[in-house]
């Protein structure tokens, strides 16, 4: 999760000093993290997704939402521009 990494989810909420990160105890307790994580779903699980290419296709509704809000709420008043020299990224990803 994250920057942290830890080999079991329970982890971070840990009361122990070594092990335990005081950030995730103080934001949401672990019953209510694991509650939200349980019911929390954004992609219809009885829809097939077989024939689906991109990894991306559990998330692909919440993207799809969120670009159409964004397109209808906002209007740049000028040109704006993305080179990929601004965003730092060493890795490789499969959809590339």
């Amino acid at each position: 999760m994250g920057i942290v990494k830890l080999s079991n989810i329970r982890s971070y909420w840990s009361q122990s000093n070594l092990f335990g990160i005081q950030g995730f105890r103080q934001i949401m307790s672990r019953d209510t993290y694991f509650f939200i994580k349980r019911y929390l779903q954004i992609y219809d699980p009885h829809q097939s997704y077989e024939n689906e290419v991109s990894t991306f296709y559990k998330v692909r509704y919440i993207i799809d939402t969120l670009l159409n809000n964004s397109r209808r709420i906002y209007f740049p008043t000028g040109a704006l521009s993305l080179d990929e020299a601004m965003i730092k990224y060493d890795g490789r990803h499969k959809d590339k």
